[in-house]
């Protein structure tokens, strides 16, 4: 027998460098179980084939946040920040979304009522200069 390097080795045990790494391999991490795996699977094959379905989409899937809000309070501007991004399947959303809407502008289809305009103060107040820092 030759003589090993390592005695351990030699003796049938494992370094205890190597007991570690198996230790720390990403095989014996606890795993969460993503449940919605299969639904975003589906959402990212849809394929659009058709002006009708295209359009259905677009008009189905919201551009923005709905629930996205600026109020006023008295003197004070309360704002309640968008919340899709706590749903789960946001991106395929958005992504579906996006496909529906290249469909249309690569068969010639106006999409300017699917883009929604940004949010316009009613009122015009005296904003503060913000360009100095």
């Amino acid at each position: 027998m030759g003589t090993s390097p390592f005695p351990s080795r030699a003796w049938g045990l494992t370094p205890f460098w190597e007991v570690f790494a198996m230790a720390t391999t990403a095989t014996t991490l606890p795993r969460r179980r993503d449940w919605l795996f299969p639904l975003r699977q589906a959402l990212n094959h849809i394929e659009i084939r058709q002006a009708q379905t295209a359009h259905l989409l677009c008009r189905l899937i919201p551009g923005r946040c709905p629930f996205a809000r600026t109020f006023r309070l008295g003197t004070y501007q309360v704002s309640i920040p968008p919340l899709c991004q706590l749903n789960p399947l946001y991106e395929e959303l958005m992504a579906l979304r996006m496909r529906a809407l290249d469909y249309l502008t690569t068969h010639g289809v106006d999409i300017t009522p699917y883009l929604e305009a940004p949010d316009v103060p009613s009122t015009c107040e005296p904003t503060a200069d913000r360009t100095r820092l």
